[in-house]
């Protein structure tokens, strides 16, 4: 098979062994490496390096690699060769936010204690991930002792907050067990500049059939001293959870924008906003260079564009992931308000954004014009509202999926009839057919 290179990530136990896992430098994909023993699991003697080291996290490290085997639950997995193993470099901790992973919950939370995942529903709806790269804020770690087999265990947890969701998971990075495995029973706040965690869904549990969440590491920019002081258990008061409605988490931020931005989530306004942001830029840019400019990215790229349009247009919706932007993008240009320009002679590597006439004519009128698609534009965007009628929406695509799409796209299957069978809304279709370089040929579909 060869060798791909991963950014350590996580290193952390697994019954007797270790699990490692992390992201190809190039394209940022997930590589857990197994042994086919056991559970996966590896042994010290198969991960050591030439001079008798093991990979720390941030390692930059080239793995032999045997073949792909994924499971339901881990679809990462590739079985190491007995080769060994060769640190080639670190990763700087200055472009860790590069590696995160850009989604508005932890896979799903539809336990009380969002803390695991029935093995009968992953089998079911095919997550497409079992790690998950973010960073994090609040971050605590709880030191509890457990009644086991008549025996005291020590337990470390980590409490966090992501996407204004609160977490409370069992960590099974070695490092951070040593450092308050023997601590006083207690809560010890992380006072650190930036804190980072790689989430990993485990084994199943034979108790339960569930795959629980796991902090597989965390990795901090700069670790301060009064982490480690103990702290009475009452001195740190943990934020309640989010309300809920019904038995459904409240993912996506109700917090209102600004007034220098906009007064309101109403669909046509969004819209219209994100039209003039595109009439104010008088230079070439594709879907991710307008999706930084909207959540109002801080890299070095958008900061330094003088004519960023206006100053309701830079972090206009910078309370939405990434992945949503790019979905009402994705709207937008499926709706004809916007088109792709896959025309490469112009030296740029990557397919250009552009105004249609439709909506140069909105921006003439200040008026958002009816769309050839449905008139639904009133509704607000919601990641609660929009999942009730298609469940996948704003989830990353899996290559089951795609395949599946495909599959009926050249059957003649409509858009409609797509939509609902793989539970995603009709522009979201569009713009995957057109990634995947399927035409608009087929007339059936497009109706």
């Amino acid at each position: 098979m060869g060798s791909r290179e991963i950014v350590c990530l996580a290193n952390s136990r697994k019954y007797n062994g270790k699990c490692i896992a992390g992201k190809d430098p190039s394209d940022h994909l997930w590589v857990r490496p197994v042994s086919s023993s056991g559970k996966g699991e590896l042994k010290t003697i198969q991960i050591k390096f030439e001079d008798g080291t093991i990979p720390k996290l941030l390692d930059i490290i080239s793995l032999p690699l045997k073949k792909y085997d994924p499971k339901t639950y881990q679809p990462e997995n590739w079985l190491i060769s007995s080769e060994r193993w060769r640190k080639v470099g670190t990763y700087p901790d200055n472009k860790l936010d590069e590696l995160c992973d850009d989604v508005p919950i932890l896979w799903i939370n539809n336990q009380p204690s969002k803390d695991r995942i029935s093995h009968k529903y992953i089998k079911k709806k095919a997550l497409g991930s079992s790690l998950l790269f973010i960073r994090v804020k609040d971050a605590v770690i709880l030191r509890e002792d457990k009644e086991y087999e008549d025996k005291e265990k020590k337990k470390v947890k980590a409490y966090f907050s992501y996407n204004q969701i609160h977490y409370t998971l069992s960590v099974t990075d070695p490092e951070i067990e040593k450092r308050y495995g023997d601590k006083k029973p207690g809560k010890y706040p992380i006072s650190a500049d930036r804190v980072y965690m790689c989430i990993s869904l485990g084994e199943p549990y034979e108790a339960d059939d569930c795959c629980y969440k796991l902090v597989a590491s965390i990795i901090t920019t700069d670790f301060a001293e009064d982490m480690t002081v103990e702290t009475n258990i009452n001195n740190v008061e943990l934020t309640q959870e989010p309300k809920q409605l019904g038995n459904k988490e409240l993912v996506s931020p109700d917090r209102k924008l600004s007034s220098k931005r906009m007064e309101s989530r109403n669909k046509n306004s969004i819209l219209m906003a994100i039209i003039q942001t595109m009439g104010n830029i008088n230079f070439k840019f594709g879907r991710s260079f307008l999706k930084d400019i909207l959540k109002g990215s801080k890299s070095k790229r958008i900061l330094e564009v003088k004519n960023l349009a206006t100053p309701e247009s830079y972090g206009l919706l910078s309370d939405y992931t990434g992945e949503q932007i790019l979905a009402i993008i994705d709207e937008l240009i499926s709706d004809g308000y916007l088109e792709i320009n896959n025309n490469f002679e112009s030296g740029f590597r990557r397919p250009l954004i552009f105004l249609t006439e439709e909506s140069k004519k909105s921006l003439a009128h200040e008026k958002l014009n009816e769309p050839r698609g449905d008139s639904s534009h009133q509704k607000s965007y919601t990641v609660e509202n929009i999942r009730e009628t298609h469940p996948k929406a704003y989830e990353k695509w899996t290559e089951e999926e795609e395949k599946t799409l495909t599959k009926l796209f050249k059957k003649g299957t409509t858009i409609e009839d797509i939509s609902n069978q793989c539970g995603r809304k009709p522009g979201a279709i569009r713009s995957r057919l057109k990634k995947l370089g399927l035409t608009s040929a087929n007339k059936n579909a497009e109706t």
